[in-house]
Order: structure tokens, then C-alpha cells, then sequence
């Protein structure tokens, strides 16, 4: 009877060990794990930082940037702006007002409800929150000879990238007018048209993808 009862014994005490166990190795978290850092471009923010990564939980989600090292700007969102859990993407958009037109170090650090973090490499980018401007929305084409519409768009961007229109009346898909072009140049085209009416919105966009846009109507006779 003794002998029963010493291996019923031992065996409860390998039960509680394996539980135990079993309850040590669940409780070790897994810490954050960022995968991957991005603004609009490797080479321009316009405001927005997006992070992606693991997390099982988390307590704070911190955007460092600045152009000084020693002494990096945070954006903190807790849990509540963040999700949890695989594959997430969080969006974190700081006022960059004083890095206009500057490059700035940027970085993130997640941090868990256990005390764990995980932080992502340091990246840098340019700063550009201003949309391109036109300097003559209201005169923007110049003539019209038979078919042929003549384009002069006069755009002030440090960063310019392109001009395309959109014709209102059809669902076409955006047509460039110029890419690449010096700002003090302007944008100059030709495109030739059927007979109509034509209204159209002209948009500018700059390499940080900000934009701006102005509606024109014409007719060809």
C-alpha cells in the first residue's frame, strides 16, 4: 500500500513539475519586433511615419526624431492608437514645422506591458510638408490653335516632381503633362484634343508626395 502511495506520489510531483514548466514558458514574452520603417519615400517624409511589427502586447510606441542626436523629439502613442498583435501598422504624424527642408534621424522603439522592447534601425530622411504652389492658376493654358492645347504652368516647389491633368468627363486614367522640371522653368506642353468641351483638374505633385490642384475648362472648335 505504501509502495501505491509513493508512486502515486512521485507521479503528482512530475504533474506539478510539467505545469510548472508549462506555465514558466508561457509566461516569457516575446518581445516587440519591428520589421520594417517607412515615410513616403527612402528620401522624403511629408509628415507621416509608419511602423510595422509583432507585438503580443504594448504599452508605449515611441517615434524619436531630430537632427541632433543627443537630443531626439518623441512621439509617444500607447496602446490605445497601436494595436497588438502580427502584423501591425501603426501611422504617427509629428509636427515637423522646425525640420522643413531639413534632413532628420529617425527611429522607433516599442516597448511591452512586461518591460520588453523591441526598437527598429535609425533611418534619415528630408523634410517636406509644403505642397507645390501654381503661380498662374487662372491662366494656366496659354492657347489653343485648332486641335492643338498649349500648356503653361507656371509651379514654385524646391522639390517638384510632376504636373498631370485628369479630364472630368471621362474616367481615364491621369495623364503627365511634364515630370522633372526646373521650377523657374515652368511646365510647358502640348496635347492634342477632339472637338468639345473639356474640363479638367491639373494636379502638382512635389517628390514627398504632397500636392496641390486647380480646375481648367476649355474648348475645341
Amino acid at each position: 500500500m505504501k509502495e501505491k502511495k509513493s508512486v502515486i506520489f512521485v507521479y503528482f510531483m512530475i504533474f506539478l513539475s510539467i505545469v510548472f514548466s508549462f506555465a514558466f514558458v508561457s509566461a516569457k514574452a516575446i518581445p516587440p519586433k519591428i520589421y520594417s520603417i517607412s515615410t513616403f519615400n527612402s528620401k522624403f517624409t511629408n509628415g507621416e511615419f509608419i511602423v510595422e511589427y509583432n507585438a503580443e502586447d504594448i504599452d508605449k510606441a515611441i517615434l524619436y526624431y531630430g537632427t541632433d542626436a543627443k537630443s531626439m523629439n518623441q512621439l509617444v502613442k500607447t496602446d490605445c492608437h497601436c494595436e497588438f498583435g502580427r502584423n501591425r501598422k501603426c501611422s504617427f504624424e509629428p509636427d515637423l514645422t522646425k525640420f522643413e527642408n531639413q534632413e532628420i534621424t529617425y527611429f522607433f522603439v516599442i516597448k511591452d506591458k512586461k518591460g520588453n522592447f523591441g526598437q527598429s534601425i535609425i533611418k534619415k530622411v528630408k523634410v517636406d510638408t509644403i505642397p507645390p504652389m501654381f503661380g498662374n492658376p487662372d491662366s494656366m493654358i496659354s492657347s489653343i490653335n485648332k486641335n492643338i492645347v498649349n500648356f503653361d504652368i507656371n509651379i514654385h516647389d524646391n522639390n517638384f516632381d510632376r504636373i498631370e491633368y485628369v479630364n472630368n468627363f471621362d474616367s481615364n486614367k491621369p495623364v503627365v503633362l511634364c515630370r522633372n522640371v526646373n521650377s523657374n522653368y515652368g511646365c510647358k506642353a502640348k496635347k492634342r484634343f477632339n472637338k468639345g468641351y473639356f474640363v479638367f483638374t491639373i494636379i502638382a505633385f512635389d517628390k514627398a508626395g504632397n500636392s496641390v490642384s486647380q480646375d481648367a475648362s476649355f474648348s475645341v472648335a
